[in-house]
């Protein structure tokens, strides 16, 4: 599980990254400096979210299967 969340984090960064750059080059800078305020708690947010979405289908999983339940 700890590679999904890894997996999950990088790509998040990566779109994130790429969204900056986008802006600046196609909005300027003011409307770039606006989005890279705005972009890294956007990112933050769904990498959270995912990651808690990621723990308790894991969990669900180990409880199916007999496993431990985690801690």
């Amino acid at each position: 599980m700890q590679r999904q969340v890894c997996v999950v984090w990088a790509i998040i960064m990566f779109l994130e990254a790429g969204a900056k750059a986008v802006s600046i080059g196609a909005n300027g800078f003011a409307a770039g400096y606006a989005w890279t305020q705005i972009l890294p708690l956007v990112a933050s947010a769904v990498g959270v979210a995912l990651t808690l979405l990621l723990v308790a289908r894991s969990k669900r999983a180990a409880r199916a299967e007999g496993g431990p339940e985690g801690r």
